[in-house]
């Protein structure tokens, strides 16, 4: 294939690789194929950080909530935290956006789980991230208000403070389904517990 296209010898490696990560890709017919293609292409191209997001979304699809301070769970952040340092300096990349959120997403859940400040601080931190670089109908947008809304009420301890955010981003979340955007089935779980907690 290389020769056929006129690319010197010293490329026949480089092709090989490439033409080996198409025929996976092609051939992917279950999780196991798409997992090899995925960690070939994520070591042939560590610059790209289309193959970490796509590798993380592969990993995170079979975990639940309770696994994500797993081995697993780490494994997923590290090539979220992989695309977020590769795309950082890129305003409005939307695989930044996907990365900010899935992990203030996993942070938020283990901390609220095993009631951990850091982690539900690195989840408000992130989820404030995430806000401010989005389109006001990205569809993740109520949701991620709801969430934020329960964990800045538990990281303020229930006071006055935090009740008064966990309302503002109630509001804001029922603002942003204003907008018409499909919501997910999690989100109106998150809607109808900040709900009860915030009112």
């Amino acid at each position: 294939e290389a020769k056929k296209r006129g690319i010197p010898g010293d490329e026949d490696k480089h092709v090989a690789d490439a033409m080996y990560a198409v025929v996976l890709l092609e051939s992917a017919l279950s999780s196991k194929d798409e997992q090899l293609f995925l960690d070939h292409s994520c070591r042939m191209f560590p610059s790209d950080p289309r193959f970490f997001l796509q590798r993380g979304y592969c990993h995170s699809s079979v975990l639940h909530v309770h696994e994500f301070d797993s081995s697993d769970g780490r494994m997923v952040a590290a090539d979220l935290h992989q695309v977020m340092e590769l795309t950082q300096h890129e305003t409005g990349n939307r695989m930044y956006q996907m990365a900010t959120y899935m992990l203030a997403f996993m942070s938020g859940e283990i901390g609220m789980a095993q009631n951990s400040g850091a982690e539900r601080r690195k989840a408000i931190k992130l989820y404030e991230t995430f806000i401010c670089s989005v389109d006001p109908r990205d569809p993740h947008l109520p949701g991620v208000h709801y969430h934020l809304g329960l964990l800045l009420l538990d990281e303020n301890k229930g006071n006055d403070l935090g009740r008064q955010l966990a309302l503002y981003h109630y509001n804001e979340g029922l603002r942003a389904e204003d907008e018409r955007l499909p919501i997910f089935t999690i989100n109106q779980h998150l809607k109808n517990e900040l709900k009860f907690m915030a009112l």
